[in-house]
């Protein structure tokens, strides 16, 4: 059994998008519009509160510390992120945002704690950078500070580490981090483009009909014998001008290809 190829040809692509270039920019522009709409009108801006801490495996002082003591520094930061989103911790920090007062902070359950805080070590060294992300960005900025207030006794007594020091104090990011509005834009646009222009090309490589003599030599491999007028029926009713052959066929009628 011959397997079937079928040839692409770009340059004939190129021509068909061109044909529906209207089509194309149209859908982009719809979905321009809804992105749009959605990023300015419905998502909730998401402020990020920033700190940073350093946890020392050592104590004492006038001791020199060794690369393998960094190390063991740098592949702890995984046990220091469990330690600090554990419920021993996020328990301690719910319950001081409550006592401040600050709004929003009644709602606060461990679990959705744990989602908004992220903590990642900095260029791969033993300082660690915690965050927090909210739609209020002064509770944003409480959660980081009641963790640098709660976790670093907590470390210390788990891991046995010599001391937590903070590096970096709490500090909101001046902007919000997302909704990233204008990256967010310009994808709803190039994703319309992409999606319309998609949908022509496949839409015509399933399309087997013929209609013009060009396509009977692609498709069928085959010479075109010739070319009868398609005659319509309006040409054949006799004109009120007096035309010398009333049933004779337009010749500015359509052609059909045989």
């Amino acid at each position: 059994m011959e397997e079937e190829y079928v040839t692409i040809d770009l340059q004939e692509i190129f021509n068909l998008l061109m044909k529906k270039i209207v089509w194309i920019i149209l859908c982009a522009a719809v979905c321009g519009l809804i992105g749009f709409a959605v990023n300015w009108f419905f998502l909730k801006p998401v402020y990020q509160a920033d700190a940073m801490i350093i946890v020392n495996t050592r104590d004492e002082q006038n001791v020199l510390i060794t690369n393998d003591q960094i190390n063991s520094a740098r592949q702890l930061v995984n046990t220091y992120e469990v330690i600090l989103k554990s419920d021993t911790v996020l328990d301690q920090v719910i319950s001081a945002l409550t006592a401040r007062g600050l709004p929003g902070a009644n709602r606060l359950t461990v679990s959705n704690l744990k989602k908004k805080i992220t903590v990642t070590p900095v260029n791969n060294t033993q300082v660690m950078k915690i965050s927090a992300q909210d739609y209020d960005p002064d509770l944003a900025l409480a959660m980081v500070d009641e963790i640098l207030t709660v976790a670093p006794s907590i470390i210390i007594r788990t891991v046995k580490a010599g001391s937590v020091e903070v590096v970096s104090f709490p500090k909101l990011e001046p902007k919000p981090v997302s909704p990233k509005k204008m990256r967010n834009l310009v994808l709803s646009v190039a994703g319309g483009a992409v999606a319309a222009a998609a949908f022509i090309i496949i839409q015509d490589l399933l399309d087997n009909t013929v209609k013009t003599d060009e396509d009977i030599r692609k498709k069928l491999d085959m010479p075109v014998l010739g070319v009868i007028p398609k005659v319509r029926e309006s040409d054949l009713t006799p004109s009120k001008s007096g035309s010398n052959s009333p049933n004779g066929p337009n010749p500015e009628s359509d052609m059909q290809t045989i």
